[in-house]
């Protein structure tokens, strides 16, 4: 499987201001820095929790052998799915909407029209590539406040500590609670 990111989110869950505030900070001389350590910590939080906090657009390529009916989609919630395609290395053609549905919710799934047969992908050199709109919402009070606390704590950790690249455990604590595992 291969994700690509198709389009960011517009806006991080925890703003500048934010934690300016909750590190105490009065001057505009680290703006930039902070700006790029709540980046780096959303990205990070993400990775744990294989989640999107906020609205973004993959796209999802699962090969041939990859192929389930239903096929679970990384990175809920789940909000639209936007297009399949079939990619094979001589041809390209999308998927019939009428031909699948998706549910959303802790595991989100993309179910072909006829549960006992799988994607029409014959070509195992073949890929099948799933466009989808996911996370909590478009803005940052969308996000759950246990996450938010631990972007603010693995900030926090980053900026104190500069040298260091470790997440700080009461972070992947509260991050792992949130974490969707796989079967």
């Amino acid at each position: 499987m291969r994700v690509d990111l198709v389009t960011a989110p517009s806006v991080e869950p925890v703003t500048l201001d934010e934690m300016k505030l909750y590190l105490k900070v009065d001057t505009d001389a680290d703006d930039s820095y902070i700006t790029s350590l709540i980046k780096a910590a959303r990205i990070s939080a993400e990775e744990i929790t294989r989640r999107a906090f906020i609205t973004q657009t993959v796209r999802v390529w699962f090969k041939y052998d990859e192929l389930e009916n239903p096929l679970e989609l990384p990175f809920p919630p789940l909000q639209e799915v936007t297009e399949i395609v079939i990619s094979t290395p001589t041809s390209q053609s999308t998927v019939d909407a009428d031909n699948y549905s998706y549910e959303d919710g802790e595991r989100s799934r993309v179910i072909y029209a006829e549960a006992e047969e799988n994607w029409p992908l014959y070509d195992t050199e073949g890929h099948l590539g799933v466009k989808y709109v996911c996370g909590y919402g478009d803005q940052a009070s969308d996000v759950p406040d246990d996450i938010k606390q631990a972007i603010k704590l693995i900030v926090a950790h980053w900026y104190e500590n500069r040298e260091s690249q470790k997440l700080p455990p009461e972070a992947v604590n509260i991050l792992s609670k949130k974490r969707i595992w796989r079967l």
